[in-house]
């Protein structure tokens, strides 16, 4: 609603303690929303499958939603059509230009979307890029890399990716 001079506003939603909102997701309802898990695994849904719920309601748990065991939810991807590319990068500096449409065929279980060694690395961000399109990675202590998104081949699902940035120990 509009608001008047004076206006209080209005609450979005309630919230659980300690709880705040990370993202904020418009699309419609036939559009697919793409999850990419810590681990490196991609899990569908359509966004009419997600409940609706009053203002005042805390919403569901995604882990009701999905088959997720021991993972963590990283990015969400509202998709409408499988063209274009995937940008994923982890914590190691590590990073990967995959086809959306290779994403295209969902399966309740989730597929892997990049294959994390064992010591431990995680994927921390998914984006979607386009060709020719600038990509910028920063670093925790501020260091940046900035280079386009052609430089990185696209890859299948098994690979692991490509070095974007090298982080000191």
């Amino acid at each position: 609603r509009e608001q008047k001079r004076g206006g209080r506003g209005v609450i979005g939603s309630d919230l659980s303690t300690g709880d705040f909102v990370r993202q904020l997701i418009v699309c419609s309802t036939h559009d697919y929303l793409l999850f990419f898990t810590d681990k490196g695994r991609v899990f569908w849904l359509k966004a009419y499958q997600i409940p609706e719920t009053e203002r005042y309601g805390k919403g569901k748990a995604l882990i009701n939603l999905l088959n997720i065991k021991d993972e963590k939810v990283m990015s969400i991807l509202p998709v409408k059509e499988f063209k274009d590319f995937v940008f994923m990068a982890t914590e190691k500096g590590q990073v990967k230009k995959m086809e959306l449409s290779l994403l295209s065929h969902p399966r309740s279980t989730g597929v892997n979307v990049m294959n994390l060694p064992s010591e431990g690395d995680v994927v921390i961000g998914v984006r979607p890029v386009k060709e020719k399109q600038e990509v910028l990675l920063v670093t925790k202590k501020g260091q940046a890399i900035r280079f386009n998104s052609d430089d990185v081949r696209p890859m299948g699902r098994a690979s692991y990716g490509v070095t974007g940035i090298k982080l000191d120990k």
